[in-house]
């Protein structure tokens, strides 16, 4: 897809954070021409850079093509890490200059995913400096930080709650997609059912509605590597390097998994934020053995707002 001529699209972003770790949150400007749009969120327990992170990333998410952007952050962690480590990371498997894995490698990953789509440009503001968007980007994130104090404390609960963690893959015609999921369960023995819950704004949601089926992939904690391949933005890609056959409702089937389930869609409900699919089970697979990976392996933990 062809980038996005002329004006830059501006992404000031900032993060916070009531301890360190604890509580924090991020804020985050996007500008284009005369048009403005502000986003915030926060997290009940991380921590100052991973705020810096998220802040970008949730910006990045929000282009649906290709674009100039430029980014201004008072982080030197992210600027450094972007223009400076990254490379390095990446060519010694995520491990740092003192041979230590790098931290947040899952949010270092999706970020260096985001900005390969569009030309980006890293720029290192001062912070507290009295940049007018900087500024505003603070008060967003810590604005946020209060909402996890008072309207969100249950998060802090939840995000204790262990769930396993799957490649979920879906179809319709020739389009193909694939994502990670983890707000899965199974809800009847005959027949036998099982559970996902998909946020609309996700390109598997429009997949599963219009082909009425999923395939659900139990992931070996020793290949947690899978899980960075379904963090791009682009479709093909994600499957490009897998063994994958069509299953019998057309979708995706993973050949490096423990086990897969290939489920028709037998209804939906929309309870909240998220679409709940759920699917009978037409064919089930067991293809290695292992132990299967869940969060208690993985750095972070859905939220679901998004």
């Amino acid at each position: 897809m062809a980038e996005r001529k002329g004006k830059v699209v501006e992404l000031f972003a900032d993060g916070a954070c009531s301890g360190n770790p604890g509580p924090g949150g991020y804020g985050t400007i996007l500008r284009y021409g005369e048009t403005v749009r502000e986003i915030s969120g926060c997290e009940p327990r991380t921590t100052n850079n991973r705020m810096e992170l998220r802040a970008i990333i949730e910006g990045l998410r929000l282009l649906k093509r290709p674009c100039r952007v430029r980014v201004v952050t008072d982080s030197n962690y992210v600027v450094k890490g972007m223009t400076l480590w990254i490379s390095g990371w990446v060519a010694k498997n995520w491990i740092n200059s003192e041979k230590k894995p790098v931290l947040n490698k899952d949010l270092w990953e999706e970020l260096l995913a985001l900005s390969r789509t569009h030309t980006v440009e890293w720029q290192w503001v001062r912070g507290h400096g009295g940049h007018k968007e900087n500024e505003r980007c603070d008060e967003l994130a810590r604005n946020a930080i209060k909402k996890c104090w008072t309207g969100k404390k249950w998060m802090e609960s939840l995000s204790r709650m262990v769930h396993g963690i799957y490649v979920l893959t879906a179809s319709y015609q020739d389009e193909i997609n694939g994502m990670i999921a983890s707000w899965v369960s199974q809800v009847s023995y005959e027949p036998p059912l099982i559970m996902v819950a998909v946020h609309p704004n996700r390109y598997s949601h429009r997949l599963i509605e219009k082909g009425c089926a999923f395939a659900l992939h139990i992931i070996s904690r020793e290949r947690k590597d899978l899980l960075k391949l379904f963090k791009g933005p682009d479709p093909a890609a994600k499957f490009a390097s897998l063994r994958w056959t069509r299953g019998i409702t057309g979708s995706p089937l993973l050949e490096d998994s423990l086990a897969l389930l290939d489920c028709k869609v037998m209804t939906s409900l929309n309870p909240g934020n998220h679409t709940v699919f759920i699917g009978e089970v037409v064919d089930a697979r067991i293809l290695s053995p292992g132990r299967p990976l869940s969060t208690l392996d993985y750095e972070g933990a859905y939220r679901g707002e998004r």
